[in-house]
């Protein structure tokens, strides 16, 4: 049996946009699955520039790492962070749910209002 290589960035985000309606703008490597020589790297993509400064803004990425990829039709921006520590803080904020949102709080009829 022959061995599947691995796919590249862009192939992952070329079958990822034709394979959605409506694709959003994503964070890769969340689990530990991208980087280089053993090393865990976050890639943030996006298919608008607007879209990618915004995540390098929400990442604390300078925005000299973004950079403009195409594979075939497609067009899209992306970004790696490499650093270590940033690379550890996000992936474990991605392992960490979410606070629970409290529904049990008193709607505006309950607290008397006439």
């Amino acid at each position: 049996m022959m061995k599947q290589k691995p796919l590249t960035e862009q192939e992952w985000v070329y079958r990822y946009v034709k394979n959605k309606d409506k694709p959003l703008p994503l964070i890769m490597g969340t689990k530990g699955g991208w980087g280089m020589n053993g090393e865990p790297w976050i890639i943030l993509v996006a298919l608008s520039f607007n879209d990618i400064m915004v995540l390098c803004d929400l990442h604390h990425v300078p925005l000299f790492h973004i950079r403009k990829m195409k594979i075939h039709d497609l067009t899209y921006y992306a970004a790696s962070i490499t650093d270590r520590s940033r690379v550890t803080e996000i992936m474990e904020s991605w392992q960490t749910p979410p606070p629970a949102t409290d529904t049990t709080s008193a709607s505006p009829q309950s607290q008397g209002s006439s």
